[in-house]
């Protein structure tokens, strides 16, 4: 007899990301946040922006930087893909700086609400830098 049983939450969406480097994991990150808000974004290059945020450590920078991306896309009904992305500390702060190109898309698949610190633990594992992202349905 089963003990137990995994349960789906329809409130939330989970994600396993991955890079070869923490700025590769951010831009792999921003990317699929993209992709879940809209996959058939390709058109135009709408701008191309600098978006700059600043944390106490690399996972909340994480966060902070979807975060940001989430709330500008919803503002201008657009996606964000990054270009770039570089970390940075200056004073107990992480900085991460990102080129971003914002592609206006008619609407979005998946309505996300909000990008969670729940089981962000960005970690080195077998040569590949990677962490769990949950975002809030």
């Amino acid at each position: 007899m089963k003990t137990h049983r995994e349960l789906s939450n329809p409130a939330e969406l989970r994600i396993q990301v991955s890079g070869d480097t923490v700025e590769h994991l951010f831009v792999n990150a921003a990317e699929a946040l993209a992709d879940i808000l809209s996959p058939n974004r390709y058109a135009n290059i709408a701008s191309t922006e600098h978006i700059r945020v600043e944390s106490v450590d690399r996972d909340a920078a994480l966060v902070d930087l979807l975060n940001e991306l989430l709330t500008r896309s919803h503002a201008e009904r657009s996606v964000f893909i990054p270009g770039t992305a570089t970390l940075s500390s200056a004073q107990d702060k992480l900085i991460v700086e990102a080129a971003m190109h914002r592609y206006i898309v008619p609407a979005f698949e998946q309505d996300i609400k909000a990008v969670t610190h729940q089981d962000v633990h960005i970690a080195r594992k077998d040569g590949i830098y990677q962490t769990s992202i949950v975002f809030g349905l």
